[in-house]
Protein backbone atom coordinates (compact mmCIF):
# COMPACT_ATOMS: atom_id res chain seq x y z
CA UNK A 1 0.00 0.00 0.00
CA UNK A 2 2.89 2.66 0.82
CA UNK A 3 4.05 1.50 -2.88
CA UNK A 4 1.09 3.08 -4.36
CA UNK A 5 1.35 6.11 -2.39
CA UNK A 6 4.39 6.46 -3.10
CA UNK A 7 4.03 5.92 -6.88
CA UNK A 8 1.22 8.51 -6.83
CA UNK A 9 2.69 11.08 -5.54
CA UNK A 10 5.82 10.40 -7.56
CA UNK A 11 3.11 10.08 -10.60
CA UNK A 12 1.69 13.82 -9.55
CA UNK A 13 4.83 15.42 -9.38
CA UNK A 14 6.27 14.51 -12.43
CA UNK A 15 3.34 15.42 -14.48
CA UNK A 16 2.63 18.76 -13.13
CA UNK A 17 6.62 19.14 -14.10
CA UNK A 18 5.88 17.60 -17.47
CA UNK A 19 2.82 20.33 -17.92
CA UNK A 20 4.99 23.17 -16.77
CA UNK A 21 8.10 22.06 -18.88
CA UNK A 22 5.17 21.70 -22.00
CA UNK A 23 4.56 25.30 -21.18
CA UNK A 24 7.84 26.59 -20.82
CA UNK A 25 8.29 25.03 -24.36
CA UNK A 26 5.46 26.42 -25.99
CA UNK A 27 5.32 30.15 -24.62
CA UNK A 28 8.66 31.14 -23.68
CA UNK A 29 10.94 28.57 -25.85
CA UNK A 30 12.65 27.07 -22.64
CA UNK A 31 13.95 23.86 -23.10
CA UNK A 32 16.26 24.14 -20.13
CA UNK A 33 13.62 21.29 -18.28
CA UNK A 34 14.00 19.07 -21.10
CA UNK A 35 17.42 17.53 -19.97
CA UNK A 36 15.87 16.75 -16.12
CA UNK A 37 13.24 15.27 -17.16
CA UNK A 38 14.25 12.88 -19.44
CA UNK A 39 16.55 12.22 -16.78
CA UNK A 40 13.31 11.72 -13.92
CA UNK A 41 11.49 10.08 -16.88
CA UNK A 42 13.91 7.44 -17.90
CA UNK A 43 14.43 6.44 -14.10
CA UNK A 44 10.47 6.12 -13.34
CA UNK A 45 10.25 4.21 -16.23
CA UNK A 46 12.62 1.65 -15.68
CA UNK A 47 11.50 1.39 -11.84
CA UNK A 48 7.72 1.38 -12.39
CA UNK A 49 8.30 -1.20 -15.36
CA UNK A 50 10.23 -3.70 -13.14
CA UNK A 51 8.20 -3.11 -9.89
CA UNK A 52 4.79 -3.97 -11.98
CA UNK A 53 6.47 -6.93 -14.37
CA UNK A 54 7.46 -8.42 -10.30
CA UNK A 55 4.52 -7.48 -8.67
CA UNK A 56 2.40 -9.57 -11.38
CA UNK A 57 4.71 -12.75 -11.27
CA UNK A 58 4.09 -12.40 -7.44
CA UNK A 59 0.33 -12.54 -7.81
CA UNK A 60 0.19 -15.46 -10.26
CA UNK A 61 2.23 -17.54 -7.89
CA UNK A 62 -0.47 -16.55 -5.15
CA UNK A 63 -3.21 -18.02 -6.87
CA UNK A 64 -0.89 -21.29 -7.19
CA UNK A 65 -2.00 -23.78 -10.19
CA UNK A 66 -5.00 -21.29 -11.17
CA UNK A 67 -2.39 -18.04 -11.64
CA UNK A 68 -0.98 -20.04 -14.76
CA UNK A 69 -4.32 -20.74 -16.14
CA UNK A 70 -5.48 -18.58 -18.75
CA UNK A 71 -9.07 -18.09 -17.75
CA UNK A 72 -7.24 -16.16 -14.72
CA UNK A 73 -6.36 -13.64 -17.28
CA UNK A 74 -2.91 -13.41 -15.52
CA UNK A 75 -0.54 -15.11 -17.71
CA UNK A 76 -2.08 -12.36 -20.31
CA UNK A 77 -0.91 -9.52 -17.82
CA UNK A 78 2.79 -11.14 -17.69
CA UNK A 79 3.16 -11.44 -20.96
CA UNK A 80 2.42 -7.85 -21.51
CA UNK A 81 3.54 -6.71 -18.74
CA UNK A 82 7.23 -8.28 -19.48
CA UNK A 83 7.19 -6.60 -22.55
CA UNK A 84 7.11 -2.84 -20.76
CA UNK A 85 10.29 -3.85 -19.58
CA UNK A 86 12.43 -4.03 -22.31
CA UNK A 87 10.21 -1.90 -24.75
CA UNK A 88 12.37 1.51 -25.37
CA UNK A 89 15.20 0.32 -23.94
CA UNK A 90 16.17 -2.38 -21.42
CA UNK A 91 15.32 -1.30 -17.72
CA UNK A 92 19.07 -1.65 -16.68
CA UNK A 93 19.86 0.37 -19.36
CA UNK A 94 17.28 3.03 -18.22
CA UNK A 95 18.87 2.85 -14.88
CA UNK A 96 22.36 3.34 -16.03
CA UNK A 97 21.44 6.14 -18.20
CA UNK A 98 19.51 7.81 -14.92
CA UNK A 99 22.76 7.21 -13.10
CA UNK A 100 24.83 9.05 -15.59
CA UNK A 101 22.92 11.69 -15.68
CA UNK A 102 22.53 12.39 -12.26
CA UNK A 103 26.22 11.81 -11.39
CA UNK A 104 27.42 14.04 -14.31
CA UNK A 105 25.45 16.55 -12.74
CA UNK A 106 27.00 15.96 -9.40
CA UNK A 107 30.29 16.14 -10.81
CA UNK A 108 29.08 19.85 -11.83
CA UNK A 109 28.13 20.99 -9.03
CA UNK A 110 31.14 19.36 -7.45
CA UNK A 111 33.63 21.04 -9.66
CA UNK A 112 31.86 24.11 -11.54
CA UNK A 113 29.62 24.48 -8.51
CA UNK A 114 26.90 25.49 -11.17
CA UNK A 115 23.45 25.61 -9.60
CA UNK A 116 21.18 22.74 -11.09
CA UNK A 117 17.71 22.74 -12.92
CA UNK A 118 14.92 22.86 -10.11
CA UNK A 119 13.95 18.95 -10.64
CA UNK A 120 17.05 17.39 -9.63
CA UNK A 121 18.62 20.55 -7.28
CA UNK A 122 18.85 18.08 -4.52
CA UNK A 123 22.11 17.10 -5.94
CA UNK A 124 22.95 20.41 -4.97
CA UNK A 125 23.52 18.98 -0.95
CA UNK A 126 25.96 16.50 -2.68
CA UNK A 127 28.80 19.14 -2.43
CA UNK A 128 27.59 19.89 0.94
CA UNK A 129 27.92 16.40 1.82
CA UNK A 130 31.21 15.59 0.61
CA UNK A 131 32.65 18.37 2.62
CA UNK A 132 31.65 16.84 6.08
Amino acid sequence: MALNFAFKLGYDQVYAQYNQMIIDVQQKEDFSMLAPMHTILSGFKAMWTNIIYEGTKVVRECCGAAGFSQYSGIPALIDTNSSYVTLEGDFVVMYLQTARSLLKSGHKVMTKGKPLNKMIEYINDLKIMMEK
